[in-house]
């Protein structure tokens, strides 16, 4: 039970699961580039990603002097299936400073 309530405790977070649903989005993806899909600072993100992989929902691994996020937890990675398969979820529209929508699919990594 405690799991679960851990689980969504980090999901009620709009910031967190705007991350984690951009995560699950592309897979893979380093701090500047989820801050940017995200319309959030790059500190920000950095926290939040912090608390995330405390809890194992995220693991990162390092690629030269980057370091790339990606989900790590498969039940939280199913929720995320869920909501994405619903298409209630625009992650990159609902923080995008401009409120136009935009994928970081196409986004390079620094």
């Amino acid at each position: 039970m405690h799991g679960w309530v851990s689980r969504f405790a980090l999901l009620a977070d709009p910031t967190r699961l705007t991350l984690l649903l951009c995560i699950h989005e592309v897979g893979e993806i380093c701090v500047s580039d989820l801050a940017l899909a995200a319309g959030l600072k790059d500190s920000t993100t950095s926290q939040a990603l912090r608390l995330l992989r405390a809890q194992n929902l995220v693991s990162a691994h390092r690629d030269g002097r980057v370091v790339r996020y990606r989900l790590a937890d498969a039940v939280v990675k199913d929720l995320l299936d869920r909501i994405h398969d619903a298409g209630s979820v625009e992650p990159f529209e609902a923080l995008s400073p401009s409120g136009a929508t935009g994928s970081p699919r196409g986004a390079s990594s620094r």
